[in-house]
């Protein structure tokens, strides 16, 4: 994934974080989940042909590598912490 693709993904996450109503807890959330990226992203490659029902294949790919990238969930972190004190 280049980084063009990999900062627009990052932006997308951190919208949809903010539609769902959990922005405000949502960096509290990535925190807990850096530790567990890896895991993640293997538990959404393993159910890659469920969840393909719900979405296309290359979109749970680009999530997977953004659960293993914790430089990508500090970057969603930062956004949404960045939102929420730009409305605050």
């Amino acid at each position: 994934m280049d980084d063009t693709r990999r900062e627009q993904l990052i932006g997308e996450w951190a919208a949809r974080l903010e539609r769902w109503g959990i922005a405000p807890i949502a960096p509290i959330l990535l925190q807990m989940l850096q530790p567990l990226g890896f895991v993640g992203s293997q538990l959404v490659l393993f159910g890659q042909p469920l969840l393909t029902l719900f979405a296309d294949a290359q979109s749970f790919e680009e999530l997977s590598s953004l659960l293993d990238d914790p430089d990508a969930l500090d970057q969603i972190e930062r956004r949404l912490t960045d939102a929420g004190n730009r409305v605050s």
